[in-house]
């Protein structure tokens, strides 16, 4: 900060300035914590059964492990690379882990080998937290990392595997004992917080450092009607996973509006997701198309509803129109198209059909890209790099 706007918030807060506050992370889980504090997180486990708490025990639960990863000598700007499907434990340490200014990488266990671990190195990585079903990963591919040093599986004693890793810790036992009110560290809202890496690019996975403000302001604007359109009454599953993107923001989007969060784990099967949505009241879920054209399958082999989901989201490729149409006419559900990359943290437009347009125009309109939200700039242009403004939205 210069000389001359320092001066210049002096004065401003001499006349009563607003006061300011750091767009962190770990604001979100408290806020949640306050607020929100009995709406609950529902996993399906790795290990199989349904387990279910509030965002006061995730907030709880998350300090402690920032206390853990303090106590094994975890500093501000060190990276953790995480790897696991969506659950509870993994939410929770997106919150423990940068709530002590380090930084999370979100590794995609779908990548081959050799550009799994050169993620690892490229981060250089501390510690690597995995779940039980990403575990054999880091066993299949430990020669090839160069600096961690220990890893923690996202698991509970009865439930830890055997494994010939080295430096391994059992994630519930070392919350034991930790401090439940442990101080998150106070950081620059510009402050790294999320290192995701990408998957569809040429050569080596391309790094994307996210700060704790995009990653607050991207949660902002999930959850505002041109965006997602979530609130407290909500209940919100995530097929997508938190490696994809940064989970397209929903670790801090769902706590941020209050909405249930309901995680569905590491089984895919169109049966299992199905329960979760019908049995958890699932009013909001997001996947790529691909999820729901076999999930259209499943409905019309067992002839089974939707119960109160009332909006898809998807992203990653284009939906297709038919598609749209049958979930909206049989249903009732409406499809909301977003598109994003892992450069813009997350999700950067969403396709809602402006009013007065005929019902053709609208579904026409749900197959695009849509409108981008605040913050976000963008510029369509031809093949001579003349810009395109476009029927619907902005140039």
């Amino acid at each position: 900060m210069t000389q001359g706007s320092t001066s210049a918030k002096s004065k401003f807060l001499s006349l009563g300035l607003m006061q300011q506050r750091q767009l962190t992370i770990s604001s979100i889980i408290d806020y949640a914590a306050q607020v929100f504090g009995d709406a609950e997180v529902i996993s399906r486990t790795i290990e199989g059964p349904i387990h279910r708490y509030t965002y006061r025990d995730c907030a709880r639960r998350a300090r402690q492990f920032a206390h853990t990863l303090d106590r094994l000598g975890l500093k501000p700007g060190d990276r953790v690379g995480g790897a696991s499907w969506n659950h509870y434990r993994y939410l929770e340490t997106f919150y423990g882990v940068t709530g002590i200014g380090a930084i999370l990488h979100t590794i995609n266990p779908r990548l081959f080998t050799e550009q799994l671990a050169y993620t690892v190195n490229h981060a250089e990585d501390r510690f690597i937290i995995a779940d039980a079903a990403c575990l054999p990963i880091f066993e299949a591919c430990r020669d090839l990392l160069k600096g961690v040093e220990a890893y923690i599986v996202l698991t509970d004693a009865a439930a830890m595997p055997n494994t010939g890793l080295q430096n391994v810790y059992c994630y519930d036992e070392i919350l034991q004992g930790a401090d439940e009110q442990f101080p998150w560290r106070e950081v620059d809202e510009w402050t790294g917080s999320a290192l995701c890496y990408t998957s569809g690019t040429t050569g080596d996975p391309k790094g994307v450092l996210y700060s704790h403000r995009s990653c607050v302001l991207n949660a902002y604007a999930f959850n505002t009607p041109n965006g997602v359109g979530v609130g407290f009454k909500d209940a919100l599953m995530p097929v997508v996973p938190f490696f994809h993107g940064n989970g397209w923001g929903i670790p801090f989007a769902g706590p941020m509006a209050g909405a249930n969060l309901v995680l569905p784990g590491c089984d895919m099967e169109m049966g299992k997701l199905h329960e979760l949505i019908v049995g958890e009241d699932v009013t909001v879920a997001l996947a790529v198309p691909t999820v729901w054209l076999s999930m259209l399958e499943h409905l019309r082999q067992t002839g089974s509803n939707l119960g109160r989901l009332a909006k898809i989201v998807t992203g990653g490729a284009a939906p297709p129109r038919a598609m749209i149409s049958e979930y909206e006419s049989d249903y009732g559900v409406t499809i909301s198209h977003a598109w994003g990359m892992t450069e813009t943290s997350a999700a950067t437009t969403y396709s809602h059909p402006p009013n007065g347009v005929s019902e053709k125009a609208a579904l026409d309109i749900r197959a695009t890209q849509g409108r981008p939200v605040y913050g976000s700039e963008i510029k369509v242009v031809d093949d001579a790099d003349k810009p395109i403004v476009p029927e619907f939205g902005t140039p």
